[in-house]
Formats: structure tokens, C-alpha cells, sequence
């Protein structure tokens, strides 16, 4: 963000050139610089695609959930909106204040502020853990070492 010096496209192509495996700055860079500039910060051509395709909005809009079994498929515009609405809601609640100026709106975030974020354990579905408990189920794998079961494996699982 420091080199990048405030241009977004910047930011994000020194923060995917300077590592092997760079794609976590990249995505922290790029979203904390979303936050900072809002979407008019941001280059057009990365949220649109090309004139030729179809598509209205932006990045299709669309998010699919592959991950989380507790949460929908959604708006990428609708998942925008309730961070913030999240966001004003902690700011509010630790004494900060929205003030309009211009026609806009900020916030006065109280740097005095403390929070203790709730120690939480995923929800879904409890995982089966057995101990000693051989699996019969045939190993498709066909590499030595652990197979998809744990078992040391020699070439098939078996």
C-alpha cells in the first residue's frame, strides 16, 4: 500500500510481483483500498468487463457459496451494504458518530474504544470422530503414503 501510493492498480501490481505465493496481500491490499476509496477509487476496467461481454454490473454481482453451509448464495452489492451496515452499527455502539458533511456521510470512530471479539467455534454440522475405527471404504488414490483415509498407504488402500 506504501509504493502503491494511493492508486489501487498500483497497489495490487507490486503487491502480486513482489512474492512467490502473493495472492493474501494481494486480496488485504485490494480490499482495504476498496474500503479507503470507496468504489470511485477504484479502476473501471477492473470492475466491469470488456464492452463486448453482457454483463451489468459489477463482477457479475454474484457470490457462490461453496464453503459455508450456513450461509446463501448472494448479491456481492447486498453483501457490501450489510458489512456496513455492520460496520456503522460497531462504530455506533462504541461511541463513535456519524456526521454529515457536504451531503456526505462520516464517521468519527472513538480511538478509546475497546472491544473483545466473542470467542465463536464454526456452526454446522458435528464431525465424526472415532477413535481406532478402521475405514472399509476403497482408496481411489494410487500415490504411496497417507491415503485420503490416514492410513500409510503403499499404492492402494485396502
Amino acid at each position: 500500500m506504501l509504493y502503491g501510493e494511493g492508486d489501487f492498480q498500483k497497489a495490487l501490481d507490486l503487491s502480486c510481483a513482489m512474492g512467490f505465493d502473493a495472492d493474501n496481500q494481494a486480496a488485504k491490499i485490494g480490499g482495504l483500498l476498496g474500503v479507503v476509496l470507496g468504489s470511485g477509487g477504484l479502476p473501471t476496467e477492473l470492475l466491469f468487463p470488456p464492452p463486448d461481454e453482457e454483463w451489468t454490473k459489477p463482477l457479475n454481482d454474484f457470490y457462490k457459496n461453496v464453503t459455508r453451509h450456513d450461509m446463501a448464495d448472494a448479491s456481492l452489492i447486498d453483501l457490501s451494504n450489510r458489512m456496513a451496515m455492520q460496520g456503522e452499527k460497531i462504530i455506533l455502539q462504541n461511541g463513535g458518530q456519524q456526521i454529515k458533511e457536504n451531503g456526505e456521510n462520516f464517521y468519527l470512530i472513538n480511538t478509546e474504544a475497546t472491544s473483545v471479539s466473542p470467542f465463536d467455534f464454526p456452526v454446522g454440522p458435528r464431525p465424526l470422530i472415532e477413535v481406532e475405527h478402521i475405514l472399509n471404504t476403497p482408496c481411489l488414490s494410487s500415490k504411496k503414503g497417507l491415503c485420503s483415509h490416514g492410513r500409510f498407504s503403499t499404492g492402494t488402500c485396502h
